[in-house]
């Protein structure tokens, strides 16, 4: 066809093909651009034998992009049918190793809060950082310790399944200063709390 000549019925394309959109806009600048310029919604559907499944949709009047909806109700809007995966729907992932995959939050154009992986590949953990202050608010570690604002809140060894021990650390040196803990045979445990810098208890 010829230019401003208009096309009815299906357009057909072999795999290997590639469709490009131009028009004389001064915002495409080459012909790799792709420029759709309606109110209607874009939609990626598959067609099938006995019906069709519609993918994804981008919304011609709001520029919202919804994946397994038709209505997205924000920016970008990701449905599943049932319950989902137990591992999320979505993936973030950097391709290098021991990289920070994650997500930043951000207004007026910076940065403000960031969730991303840290550490190396295999033993990563997770980082709420507070981008104004370039501090790290909530680090969860592979090994389950939990780190508030650079302190050592919690570790797995205070949390240990056998006798169901928790510890309280001060939060100058880390260093274990009360413990409340479940001791005793299987039919009279006791509860008692504990003076862990002088090994005392305090109450059982």
């Amino acid at each position: 066809n010829t230019a401003g000549d208009t096309m009815t019925g299906d357009l057909q394309m072999a795999t290997t093909a590639q469709t490009i959109f131009t028009n004389n806009l001064g915002s495409v600048s080459s012909s790799a651009d792709m420029a759709i310029i309606n109110n209607a919604d874009t939609i990626f559907r598959r067609s099938a034998s006995g019906g069709s499944t519609e993918w994804m949709r981008l919304k011609g009047t709001t520029g919202r992009v919804g994946i397994g909806t038709d209505s997205p109700a924000s920016r970008l809007h990701v449905a599943v049918s049932g319950a989902g995966v137990g591992s999320g729907d979505v993936i973030i992932e950097t391709i290098g190793a021991n990289g920070n995959a994650g997500v930043a939050f951000r207004t007026n154009g910076a940065n403000r809060f960031s969730i991303t992986t840290v550490g190396t590949d295999g033993s990563n953990s997770l980082r709420i950082r507070d981008e104004n202050a370039s501090a790290d608010r909530l680090v969860i570690s592979g090994d389950g310790s939990v780190i508030v604002d650079g302190q050592l809140f919690l570790s797995r060894q205070d949390t240990a399944l056998e006798g169901g021990q928790v510890n309280f650390r001060r939060a100058s040196d880390n260093a274990n200063a009360y413990g409340i803990d479940v001791y005793g045979s299987g039919t009279t445990p006791r509860l008692r709390f504990i003076n862990l810098a002088g090994s005392n208890e305090l109450l059982s």
